[in-house]
């Protein structure tokens, strides 16, 4: 499960390579366990695709994120509930 998430992740690098952002296999790995722990500990369930894929899509235009923070305001958008 968790290698489907990851190759899901690294899909958007095609995208947002337009903006300067990539997301690594490690960046993807991280992202996706973030995104298993916040389900956890919240007790939440996601029905069909992962959502973090869409959150990428849609800051990686962003003037306020960049390679440096891309990773943290993906996971702190995931972790908003």
């Amino acid at each position: 499960m968790e290698k489907y998430q990851v190759e899901n992740i690294l899909r958007v690098n095609e995208y947002t390579e337009k903006f300067g952002l990539t997301l690594s296999m490690e960046d993807a790995r991280v992202l996706a366990k973030s995104k298993n722990e916040t389900l956890k500990e919240e007790q939440r369930v996601e029905l069909g695709e992962s959502i973090l894929p869409k959150i990428i899509l849609c800051f990686c235009d962003s003037n306020y994120i960049d390679q440096n923070n891309f990773i943290i305001y993906v996971i702190l958008c995931y972790d908003i509930h």
